[in-house]
């Protein structure tokens, strides 16, 4: 009996849970759309993000790096 009182309100559950899916379709279905786009724009940025990294890596070498000697104590580090 215990048994079939717990199969029961799983069903239940799943009755339920399918009926306010089913209402909510529209919604679902528009938060979806979202998600998906917000997704496809993220990864199509990806490669953007890769390149400016690279394209930029020079200059952040010759005015940041070189200007403030830091590649300098780089290499007195690895010396010691």
């Amino acid at each position: 009996m215990a048994f079939k009182k717990h199969v029961d309100s799983r069903v239940g559950a799943l009755d339920v849970a399918a009926s306010h899916a089913n209402s909510n379709r529209g919604v679902s279905t528009q938060v979806s759309a979202v998600i998906f786009g917000f997704l496809n724009v993220a990864r199509a940025l990806v490669p953007v993000r890769i390149a400016l990294t690279l394209g930029t890596a020079p200059l952040v070498d010759k005015y940041i790096v070189q200007r403030f000697g830091l590649d300098n104590k780089k290499e007195e580090g690895a010396d010691a």
